[in-house]
């Protein structure tokens, strides 16, 4: 009984750890570059940043920020121009207006 528990317990964390996760990082290698843009017209991807890694599951448009790579779902960097990006990404203060507004080659990789 204790044996199903504990691995009943290892899959809860494992997938409440990884669920959409987000990591930050401080250098562009191996990284989705992001350029933040002033108007959700110029977006690729609005983006509503959650407080709940379970709200993040498997949500591109939803993020859940984590202090370790291990963690994550996918590594970002924040680039200082446009040209320099790999998704454009307008931030959203609702879940409702989160989602994909251009297609691109980075759907899918943020949850």
């Amino acid at each position: 009984m204790k044996r199903v528990i504990g691995i009943i317990l290892t899959i809860f964390i494992a997938f409440t750890v990884s669920a959409g996760a987000i990591y930050e990082s401080q250098s562009s290698l191996g990284a989705i570059k992001i350029y933040l843009v002033e108007s959700q017209i110029q977006a690729d991807l609005c983006v509503y940043v959650s407080k709940s890694k379970l709200e993040a599951d498997g949500k591109d448009e939803i993020w859940y920020y984590v202090n370790n790579k291990i963690s994550s779902d996918a590594t970002i960097y924040f680039v200082s121009s446009a040209i320099q990006a790999d998704v454009k990404v307008f931030l959203v203060s609702s879940k409702l207006q989160a989602g994909w507004r251009n297609s691109n080659q980075f759907r899918g990789q943020f949850k």
